[in-house]
């Protein structure tokens, strides 16, 4: 956090009635905000960190110093100067107990709407004082003393869901940024698909996974050239469940089977692959992040988001040997 100290001086004579009225302090005023505090309660109702879409009101705590020994309260307001926040600051009163120079946690409440879209963005606040003992500035001006920031906040679809409820910022910085701009989960879902395919870096490793049961190994996979289909069905389900997405889940397709040509994740050819079972993301349809498709060549080329699991998933996925979808589909649990 960014602190700079600002002296103030002004001709005496101009301010003489100010101070007579505000008490015994003196220029230069020195204040410093010491802490902010985004995340100050639990759960989601109030406070900055752990907010969602279409909620404004959110709020922060604070506390301040300052070099006077009369200066009882002072009325502080913040402006968001630079990229998006979720608000600023409402002018509030802060308290000095027994004149200074040190504030406990005082809370704002920030003025203005929360993003309507899934992101992550990042904003500066220029903070002011606007009256000191009550009394404000003669001249009709705020006093700037510190800016702050970047502060970094995350917009998401909801309350976050298990197995994420309590989500990494490793996985956010992925989710929320694939996700950009959606406002819904079934947009936020395809584009997590699209990107877990094309931007994670994985080749295709089909001997293990980091997916086993319903433990995902999430450091493990995160610091790993290699993926199966579990660990990529996997990643859709848990990403879109710390956004706060609700209805993802994983599908198991058994039997051993040979695929038609498709280009699995980290190849750069098409090919005809054998599996002895896979795994997808669901959500009304089939989400698979570990391979593209086709329908003939050059046509129709795509990562599967929201297909039927027969047409066109199967028609352009299977060639021969056993297909057996199990009869639901489960969850991760758990994340490690």
């Amino acid at each position: 956090m960014k602190k700079i100290w600002f002296p103030v001086l002004v001709c005496l004579i101009s301010f003489s009635s100010l101070i007579n009225n505000a008490s015994a302090w003196d220029y230069p005023l020195i204040v410093d905000l010491i802490h902010i505090k985004f995340d100050y309660e639990s759960g989601y109702a109030y406070d900055a960190l752990d907010i969602r879409k279409n909620q404004s009101g959110r709020k922060i705590q604070a506390d301040f110093t300052h070099n006077q020994d009369d200066v009882y309260t002072l009325g502080i307001v913040a402006f968001t100067t630079y990229g998006e926040g979720f608000g600023y600051p409402q002018e509030t009163p802060v308290d000095f107990p027994n004149g200074g120079p040190a504030s406990p946690y005082t809370t704002f409440t920030t003025y203005g709407s929360v993003p309507n879209s899934v992101g992550k963005r990042s904003f500066k606040w220029k903070w002011y004082i606007t009256k000191v003992n009550g009394v404000p500035f003669p001249w009709g001006d705020y006093l700037w003393f510190t800016d702050t920031g970047w502060h970094t906040h995350y917009t998401l679809l909801a309350a976050p869901q298990n197995p994420m409820s309590v989500p990494w910022t490793d996985v956010l910085d992925y989710a929320c940024v694939w996700a950009s701009g959606k406002s819904s989960e079934s947009q936020a879902v395809s584009e997590i698909t699209e990107k877990a395919y094309t931007s994670l870096g994985k080749n295709y490793y089909g001997e293990a996974t980091h997916a086993q049961g319903t433990t995902f190994n999430l450091t493990g996979f995160l610091s790993s050239s290699w993926a199966d289909c579990r660990d990529m069905s996997a990643t859709v389900h848990v990403f879109t469940r710390a956004i706060g997405g609700t209805a993802t889940a994983v599908w198991w397709i058994d039997g051993g089977m040979y695929t038609k040509a498709i280009k699995i994740i980290g190849g750069s050819s098409w090919q005809i692959k054998w599996f002895a079972f896979h795994q997808v993301a669901y959500r009304s349809g089939v989400y698979d992040a570990c391979l593209k498709l086709r329908q003939a060549v050059g046509v129709n080329e795509r990562v599967p988001k929201g297909e039927n699991m027969d047409n066109p998933y199967k028609r352009d996925l299977f060639d021969h040997g056993d297909w057996e979808p199990d009869d639901g589909s489960f969850s991760y649990d758990s994340v490690n």
